[in-house]
């Protein structure tokens, strides 16, 4: 029951030749300030299609202010945001989503009296709606009744995907809590996003809910050619799936490299507490929030 997964195209018509030649996601400078708080300054980074990159600091450093700039919560006060070479800075979430980004959320954000399958039917809808016009929904034309099979089918697709097609049935709050982080990801694919944000997916997981999450993240990546901006704060999970890895601290970029050149950096060990073995996770770590 499941329905062909296209990569959607953020690009618009007469842009095909820039979007072939750009990455899909370049940030230029980009700062955000709060009254007399810098929280993120001069962050630059480029993503390829299909790349991973994982974004790691202590709490308080600026990583889920990237997040909300990207995702167009926050609109930055200085530095450009581009998708594949066009300028994205400023626009509102929705069209964000239009464009191909997705994410998920520290703190798990569900609708959480809707059932699992009910909570990806509405994420998926945002893929659907244009081909379903109004005329057709209201007057209940067949093409409306095609959409909304389509809908439940793609929707079943990526349960499937994450596990979790036995609880479609289920209210979503009733799931444990690593099946619920696993519905916010099934309900961000469901947008068929180009670029995938993931923040602190691993949160609050033991250590086989992190490992489960560890072969996920790279099999979503591989079978849906993903590219994938992680936070997290599980350093097991980070160095096994991260080829490349920024480091922030107090909004800067200290550091950028494989995960050997970032577990031997004396600047990142330094902002981790002098905790040389970033192996194992941060629970150390201090907070400057």
């Amino acid at each position: 029951m499941s329905a062909a997964i296209v990569p959607i195209s953020g690009s618009k018509p007469g842009a095909a030749s820039s979007a072939a030649t750009s990455p899909l996601l370049e940030v230029d400078s980009l700062t955000m300030v709060f009254g007399g708080l810098v929280a993120v300054t001069g962050f630059s980074l480029t993503l390829a299609e299909g790349e991973l990159v994982a974004l790691i600091g202590p709490n308080g450093a600026g990583k889920t202010t990237v997040f909300n700039c990207l995702t167009g919560l926050y609109t930055p006060t200085s530095g450009r945001i581009r998708i594949s070479g066009q300028d994205v800075t400023g626009w509102p979430p929705h069209r964000l989503a239009e464009a191909g980004l997705a994410r998920t959320f520290q703190n798990i954000r569900l609708f959480r009296e809707l059932t699992v399958l009910d909570n990806v039917r509405i994420a998926a809808y945002l893929r659907h709606r244009a081909h379903n016009g109004t005329l057709a929904a209201i007057c209940r034309l067949p093409g409306y009744w095609r959409g909304e099979r389509a809908i439940v089918d793609e929707s079943f697709h990526y349960l499937e995907l994450l596990g979790l097609a036995d609880a479609a049935d289920q209210v979503a709050h009733g799931l444990p809590y690593g099946l619920q982080r696993r519905l916010e990801i099934a309900r961000a694919l469901a947008t068929r996003p180009r670029l995938l944000l993931l923040d602190e997916p691993a949160a609050g997981m033991n250590p086989q809910e992190s490992d489960e999450l560890t072969q996920m993240i790279r099999r979503l990546q591989e079978e849906l050619e993903l590219a994938i901006l992680l936070i997290e704060h599980d350093m097991r999970v980070v160095m096994r799936v991260a080829p490349r890895i920024l480091v922030l601290d107090y909004g800067q970029t200290i550091a950028q490299g494989t995960p050997a050149e970032i577990q031997s950096n004396p600047r990142v060990i330094q902002a981790y507490l002098g905790q040389e073995d970033l192996t194992p996770g941060l629970d150390g770590e201090r907070s400057h929030e």
